[in-house]
């Protein structure tokens, strides 16, 4: 009853962290695509709303990045739209910015700086060459230029704006590791994981324990056999030397 209980208990607090941490990030999110900071006269943006779609995505799992970039494009557009019609390409774009480091960071085997890469290189090509981009082309500038020459003056700037992003993720992301996750990949730092690393130092001291008792009985029964072998050679020696002088004896009278 008790390790059921434990293990509830352990499972109900993974749970509440985890909630708590996709709840925090949406609400960054939010800011993040709220308020943005104008570049030159305003044509262009600096956002930073890649960063809590990647810290989600990397530390809690694809579903929850997918959650902090949808929910938080969508209700950063209700709370301020800057007089622009909704786009679902972009909220569909913000969803893929979490979702696919999610996935990436799930690949086992594969060092850390390359599954940064490969997720600032996906997100880079999906999300921001593509999505964004396309969407945008058909609110605003289909019929008046084609994609590739829109896509080309649009990719300078964007490619700017995405690696201070970038750089400000890698910046975070070890003291997040430190101080408020656990583990790279989806797990969070929970009480179930302290127990069970002590559990399992436990199991390990056991085994070794084990195994040592096990060593010393074979080298001790070992030992026995070897003894008990050379009395049996022994008293079979002396019973035969005992018979050849008894016959001797019986042959001399």
């Amino acid at each position: 009853m008790k390790n059921g209980t434990k293990t509830h208990g352990n499972t109900k607090i993974k749970t509440t962290l985890f909630i708590t941490y996709t709840a925090i990030l949406i609400a960054i999110a939010i800011i993040c695509n709220t308020f943005d900071i104008p570049i030159g006269n305003g044509a262009l943006k600096l956002t930073f709303s890649y960063i809590p779609c990647f810290i989600a995505g990397i530390f809690l799992g694809p579903i929850a990045g997918f959650l902090v970039g949808f929910l938080g494009d969508l209700l950063g557009f209700l709370i301020n739209s800057q007089g622009m019609a909704w786009i679902p390409l972009l909220t569909i774009s913000s969803a893929f910015i979490g979702f696919l480091p999610g996935l990436i960071f799930k690949i086992p085997k594969l060092k850390l700086y390359f599954k940064l890469a490969l997720s600032f290189l996906a997100v880079f090509l999906v999300c921001t060459c593509f999505l964004t981009t396309l969407g945008l082309y058909l609110f605003f500038a289909i019929g008046k230029k084609t994609f590739w020459v829109y896509f080309i003056g649009r990719i300078g700037p964007q490619l700017g704006f995405f690696l201070i992003n970038c750089c400000i993720i890698c910046i975070l992301y070890y003291p997040l590791k430190k101080y408020v996750f656990s583990r790279i990949g989806n797990k969070i730092a929970t009480t179930e994981d302290i127990e069970g690393s002590k559990s399992t130092n436990d199991i390990e001291k056991s085994e070794h324990s084990t195994s040592k008792n096990k060593l010393q009985s074979f080298i001790f029964n070992t030992k026995t056999k070897i003894n008990n072998r050379f009395s049996r050679k022994k008293t079979n020696n002396y019973t035969a030397e005992n018979i050849e002088i008894t016959t001797k004896e019986n042959v001399n009278d």
